[in-house]
């Protein structure tokens, strides 16, 4: 198990958010952050966040939402989450 992560259906626009996806029947991440976090990365030269495969997004996430101190939160298709790596637990 990798860890419990927290799944909004519309997450919040403060956060750092993983939506998932399927293409091409690989499982897939877009890491989509707010505007200033943006800016940051841009100013650190800091690769984009964009799609990835699903483990360099939730990577790749984390370390965003670690840096900048906002909630990582998933979202998008649920069929993409293995159960073996962890809950997908609702946040409300």
């Amino acid at each position: 198990m990798i860890a419990d992560f927290r799944y909004q259906t519309v997450p919040g626009r403060d956060q750092v958010v993983i939506k998932l996806f399927w293409e091409n029947n690989e499982p897939m991440g877009r890491v989509i952050v707010p505007s200033a976090i943006e800016q940051e990365m841009d100013e650190a030269d800091m690769p984009k966040a964009e799609t990835f495969p699903v483990f360099t997004a939730i990577g790749y996430g984390v370390l965003l939402a670690g840096k900048s101190q906002r909630p990582l939160c998933l979202t998008g298709d649920r069929s993409v989450w293995d159960t073996n790596w962890g809950r997908l637990k609702e946040a409300h």
